[in-house]
């Protein structure tokens, strides 16, 4: 029994099935991510600079630890990664599914907006008990940063 296609599966003679046009832009958008990313790093390497929120400003951000967790996590050290940051077994999920869930609906833009303003509202409570309970990896100290030292010298 042949069931019909929906409208967006059904081919078009012109540039294959919806379905790899869809694929194709993945691949793309990981491509340009994956890119990102590579110069991100290269930059921080290359400077020296860890976080670039913190060395402008003196102040970690709420994702401080983000990047160490994720790549503890997938090294196997599981403890050290919560350690770092209580939110990678969250948020590391959670961007994957964003990024690579499937296609967009009205329904699934707004389950989407959810699913962030969940996680921005967990990262802030977080990051309001991380400096609360003086966690050693947060710094706040405005006078390291490189804005207001700028000010400063000007």
């Amino acid at each position: 029994m042949n069931t019909p296609l929906p409208n967006s599966m059904k081919r078009d003679p012109g540039r294959g099935s919806a379905y790899l046009s869809f694929l194709r832009k993945r691949c793309r958008d990981f491509f340009f991510f994956c890119l990102l990313l590579g110069v991100y790093v290269a930059f921080i390497t290359l400077t020296g600079i860890g976080c670039p929120i913190r060395f402008s400003t003196g102040i970690s951000c709420p994702g401080c630890g983000m990047s160490r967790a994720v790549l503890l996590m997938l090294s196997g050290h599981f403890q050290a990664a919560f350690r770092m940051h209580p939110l990678v077994y969250a948020v590391l999920p959670a961007g994957v599914w964003l990024f690579f869930g499937p296609e967009q609906t009205a329904g699934l833009r707004r389950f989407k907006k959810g699913i962030i303003t969940v996680l921005v509202v967990l990262l802030l409570a977080v990051y309001a008990w991380r400096i609360y309970y003086h966690d050693p990896l947060l710094s706040i100290d405005p006078s390291l940063g490189r804005v207001l030292q700028w000010f400063y010298l000007n």
